[in-house]
């Protein structure tokens, strides 16, 4: 599925959120939308060529077509090094603090602040640095979602080692690419089936409301990236 292509689809343009996803097509060839802001975050798992990295990148390039700088902006972490880099250009900031209890309040008495889409792409190589890299991770899951900061966060392999259950608590969403085996299937959607995907984007979305999508996920080259930032 080319992401050019879905992006410019009527159900995409069309698709109002703070947030929007551009997850891929379903069964029947219709876009797949979602609001990050409404997730409110989003996990992430597949075996290596699964799609997974490069569903990552029409997630970003999602936000990055339908968002100004000045309404979201992003933190990258990526432990390997490798999948990011193309993104250098991308600006950070730092929220000042406004006594406001969430971003909806900030946006009505302060003015404009950009939501925060922070993706990890390998969370079991920043799990291994230490027990507070996952500490973390799970403190700003929990606390994130009122500041207007939301995470994607991916990794290759969903054990329960990695993926914890109080971490699986603060992510309702849930997107599982092709899986090594039923158990890592289980442990990303508490279900089997990821085990049996084709690979190459097919997918299984888990919606928060226990609502499990097969779907595909679109594609885009490197080229194309540089071409659409």
């Amino acid at each position: 599925v080319d992401f050019a292509s879905l992006a410019d689809s009527r159900a995409c343009k069309e698709f109002k959120a703070a947030l929007p996803l551009c997850l891929g097509v379903d069964v029947r060839g219709e876009p797949v939308t979602a609001d990050l802001a409404k997730m409110p975050h989003l996990l992430v798992a597949g075996t290596t060529g699964s799609g997974k990295s490069v569903g990552l990148n029409t997630f970003i390039l999602s936000l990055i077509k339908a968002k100004k700088p000045e309404e979201v902006r992003f933190v990258l972490i990526d432990p390997k090094r490798v999948e990011f880099g193309i993104y250098d250009n991308q600006q950070y900031m730092l929220a000042p603090e406004s006594m406001t209890r969430n971003i909806a309040e900030y946006h009505s008495r302060v003015g404009l602040m950009p939501y925060i889409v922070c993706i990890i792409d390998e969370f079991a190589d920043l799990a291994a640095t230490g027990p507070e890299a996952e500490k973390y991770v799970r403190l700003l899951a929990q606390k994130a979602r009122a500041c207007g900061i939301h995470l994607i966060v991916a990794t290759q392999r969903p054990s329960v080692d990695v993926v914890a259950g109080v971490l699986k608590a603060d992510f309702p969403c849930r997107l599982a690419y092709k899986t090594a085996s039923a158990a890592d299937s289980r442990t990303i959607l508490d279900t089997g089936g990821a085990e049996k995907l084709l690979g190459r984007g097919d997918a299984l979305y888990l919606d928060g409301r226990g609502r499990l999508l097969r779907l595909h996920g679109a594609y885009v080259a490197d080229n194309d990236i540089r071409t659409l930032l």
